[in-house]
This record gives C-alpha cells, sequence and structure tokens, in this order.
C-alpha cells in the first residue's frame, strides 16, 4: 500500500470520523439545552439492546471481509443478504421483547419508543456490506460524503422536534432517521449492487474467521453497556442520563483517536501480518500516535470536568462532572486495549480474541457486583480497576507475537500521559492559586499548546512521525 493512499485515507477517515462526531456533538450539546437528564437516560435503557443487534451484524463478517485478500462478489452478495435478514430477525426480537425491557426497568414508555426505535437495526442492515468495500479501498472521502449530511440532517430534524416539544421523541427520530439517510447514501453513491444470489460454501471461509469475532463483539457489547442497564435498573433514568453524556464526552476524543488509526491501519497492517519485525515496527508507531493524541484530552477533560460540563451542557448536567473525573481516565486506557487487540484481527487469530473477552469478563462481572454495592462511584471505581487489569489480558499475545511486552508499551507511552498529567495539574494549581478559574479554558489552551512544544522540542517519536509526514505531504511510517 502506497504511502499516499494511506495518507489519504487517513486524512479523510479523520475527517470523516471527527466531522461527524463534531456534527453529533454539537448537536447532542443543544439537545441538552432543551431536554432534561431524564429524557436522555430513557435513551440509554435501550442502548444496550440495540448495540448487540448491531454488533452481531457488524463485528464478524465486516472484518472478515476487509481482512481478506480478494474477497468475490458471491462474498459480498451472501454476506449482504445475510445481513438483511439478520437485521428484520433481530427487529421482530427486539419488538416482542419490548414490553419486557420496559417491566424490567419500571419504564413503561419505553415500550414505544423501544419499538420505533428499533427500526435502525434493520436500517443499518442495508449498509454494512457498503462500508465493509470503501475500507478495503481505502474510500474514507466517499463515506465522510455520506455519513456527515445523514448526521447534520437528523440532527437539524431531531432539534426542532425537540425545540416543538417532542422530548424523548426527538432522540429517537434523530437515531431513525441517520440510519434511512446513511443507508439511503450508500445505495445511492457507492458502486457496490447487490446480486440476488446466496452461497454457504463462498462464506464459510468467512464465517470460520468472523464468527468468534461476533461472539466477542457480543461478549464485550454486553459488558460495556452494562453499566447502562445496570444504573438505569438500580437508580434512576436521570441518573443514567449524567452517566450517558459523561461517557460520550469521553467516547468521542478516546474512540475516535484509535478508531481513525484502527480503520485505516488495520488493511494496512494485513497485509504485512508475514513480515513480524515490520509489523513489530509499525504497530508501535500506531500505539504511539493513538495515546499522542488521546493522553492530553482525557486529562483536561478529568481536570476541568465541572468547568467543562457546565460550560457545554449547562447547570442542571452538573452532576456529569462528577462522574466524568473518573471515566475520562478509563477512556486513557482506551487506545492501548483496541490497538492490542486489533493485532489479533490482523494475524486472523479470532479465536484468540474471544478467549481474552472470556476471561476479561468474567473478571469484570465480579469487579461490578462488588462496586453495585458501593453506589454510583463505587461501580465507576469497579470500572476504572478492570480497565487498568485488563493490559495484562490485552497485552499477553502482543507480547508473544510481536516480543513487545506490557512493560514495554507502557515505556513507550509513559512520557505522553506523564507530560499530559504534569502540564494539566501545574496550570490548573496556577489558576486556583491567582484566582482566574473562570478563565479555565485559558488554562485547557495553554496546557495543549505546552503538550505539543515538549513533544517538538524532545522529538517523541508520535509527534516526530506526524510532523515529517506533514512537511512529506504524505505518511512516512513506511520509513520509521
Amino acid at each position: 500500500m502506497k504511502s499516499r493512499s494511506l495518507l489519504q485515507g487517513f486524512v479523510w477517515n479523520a475527517i470523516d470520523l471527527l466531522g461527524r462526531q463534531g456534527v453529533d456533538f454539537i448537536t447532542t450539546l443543544v439537545l441538552a439545552r432543551l431536554l432534561n437528564p431524564q429524557h436522555f437516560g430513557l435513551i440509554g435503557m435501550m442502548t444496550v439492546f440495540f448495540a448487540l443487534a448491531q454488533s452481531l451484524m457488524d463485528s464478524g463478517f465486516k472484518q472478515a471481509l476487509i481482512q481478506t485478500n480478494e474477497p468475490t462478489k458471491i462474498q459480498y452478495d451472501s454476506v449482504f443478504w445475510l445481513n438483511v435478514v439478520l437485521g428484520f430477525f433481530l427487529y421482530g426480537i427486539i419488538y416482542l421483547s419490548a414490553p419486557a425491557i420496559g417491566s424490567f426497568y419500571g419504564q413503561f414508555e419505553l415500550v414505544e419508543l423501544i419499538r420505533w426505535t428499533a427500526l435502525i437495526v434493520p436500517l443499518n442492515s442495508f449498509q454494512l456490506v457498503q462500508s465493509a468495500r470503501m475500507s478495503r479501498e481505502l474510500n474514507f472521502k466517499l463515506q465522510t460524503q455520506i455519513t456527515i449530511p445523514a448526521i447534520l440532517i437528523s440532527g437539524i430534524i431531531a432539534i426542532i422536534l425537540a425545540y416543538s416539544g417532542f422530548g424523548v421523541w426527538s432522540l429517537t427520530a434523530k437515531m431513525i432517521v441517520l440510519a434511512f439517510l446513511s443507508s439511503a447514501f450508500y445505495w445511492l453513491l457507492g458502486k457496490y449492487q447487490p446480486a440476488f444470489q446466496f452461497s454457504w460454501v463462498s462464506i464459510k471461509p468467512l464465517f470460520k474467521f468472523g464468527y468468534k469475532l461476533t461472539l466477542a463483539g457480543l461478549l464485550n457489547t454486553s459488558f460495556n453497556n452494562l453499566y447502562f442497564a445496570i444504573i438505569g435498573k438500580l437508580f434512576s433514568a436521570e441518573m443514567l442520563g449524567f452517566y450517558t453524556q459523561a461517557k460520550k464526552m469521553v467516547n468521542i476524543p478516546a474512540q475516535n483517536s484509535t478508531t481513525i488509526l484502527q480503520k485505516v491501519t488495520f488493511p494496512y497492517l494485513s497485509r504485512i501480518k508475514d513480515q513480524p519485525e515490520v509489523l513489530m515496527n509499525r504497530f508501535r508507531i500506531i500505539m504511539h500516535l493513538a495515546v499522542f493524541m488521546a493522553a492530553p484530552v482525557m486529562i483536561v477533560l478529568s481536570v476541568w470536568s465541572e468547568e467543562i460540563v457546565r460550560f457545554l451542557l449547562g447547570d442542571k448536567w452538573a452532576f456529569s462532572a462528577k462522574i466524568l473525573n473518573i471515566v475520562a481516565f478509563t477512556g486513557l486506557l482506551y487506545p492501548i486495549h483496541a490497538i492490542n487487540l486489533n493485532i489479533l484481527k490482523v494475524m486472523g487469530r479470532s479465536d484468540l480474541y474471544l478467549r481474552l473477552e472470556v476471561y476479561k469478563k468474567g473478571m469484570i462481572l465480579v469487579a461490578i457486583i462488588i462496586g453495585m454495592q458501593f453506589g454510583i462511584f463505587g461501580l465507576l471505581i469497579a470500572q476504572l480497576c478492570t480497565s487498568t487489569a485488563s493490559l495484562l489480558f490485552n497485552t499477553y499475545y502482543t507480547s508473544k507475537f510481536l516480543r513487545y511486552s506490557v512493560i514495554n508499551q507502557l515505556k513507550d507511552i509513559f512520557v505522553y500521559i506523564l507530560l499530559a498529567l504534569v502540564t494539566s495539574g501545574i496550570y490548573y494549581i496556577i489558576q486556583i492559586q491567582i484566582g482566574i478559574s473562570n478563565y479555565w479554558w485559558i488554562g485547557v489552551i495553554v496546557v495543549l499548546i505546552t503538550y505539543l512544544l515538549l513533544n517538538f522540542f524532545f522529538k517523541f517519536l508520535a509527534f516526530s512521525v506526524l510532523w515529517k509526514s506533514y512537511k512529506a505531504k504524505r505518511i512516512i511510517i513506511d520509513e520509521q
């Protein structure tokens, strides 16, 4: 893969992810002013069920199509029709289960909300293969042209409905319109059109790789969203709303910085998987880049959590700041987890991926049971502890395949975390001491600038790669 193609893929994927998340985030800020925490909490109660459905369709076959060297037309077509059938089947299950879900939470208005919102499942099934093809080709420019307009239009509709007094239904409408427009645009602008053909024999090799990822994805999704279910059940829709917004503030920078790199580099690394030394070198650079981007943002979110929440969401969301202060550190570890697990997909070892998820979820379940005894903050501390402990699991096979242990990884990335912590801490204390805490945004700007300058001065690897790539107008990861 040529470095210029890799650069173009990286740039357009960054524009796509940051653009749609930026638009979605701005939309959320407006909606947070118009709606109440309870409205977002009701949506949060449904999250786990739609996430599981999406995981069933998305985790396995899509990754298998990207990882396979040369997928055939009949493989694409077979996966497409399988996803469509599965999408409608899952919709039926969710539709029939809606009364039970409403009863579980004691929120019977959820029944109709779930039945309408569940339409996103079959709608999304029509776009997965198109998305996989574009990812294989690194055609993130077209994906950007599809996703950002869809998010913008759905967001505007949601704001109009919220302003008109439709409450939580404005959030439901946003999700449905987004799913419909995304699928429609993929069909209109994408080159792929499925033929009416299906062959189980053709997708059997994909299934052997993908079903383990699907199981692992289901397990991972279940536990990632388990906190939503527990908080919604044990506390209130309002408390879940606070948690939802804090989690979203963390997920946008933490997951997106990593996803940008993963989405572009997964097909790239898959092509050099038989070159261990080269693969190790590229993997290490990607790790540096991910933590370089995530560390300062997560630390800033934690240090200035109260100021940021009040500024962005308003005073009625103040409790979200207490949650954000803790979960931001969980987000700091996300790039390390995701990139280490990604190497197992690259190596085609979905069996090991599944094994790790089983081990980790056993540990997480124990932590949740203990943590829930101490209220909402007990659950948050349990989440942070299990995320930290998961480093040992997620880095185990990376150490085996690439001889890149958890100790070596932490040595490589510790400097970015330390710089972010020290600069944030110093400027926060200075602001408090001289009495200019109202001008917190100045401290944030100074921290980010100082962080970049120190990286430039000491010529740390991540900044060096980005700087050289910028000057050369191409990704120079191949030359490190």
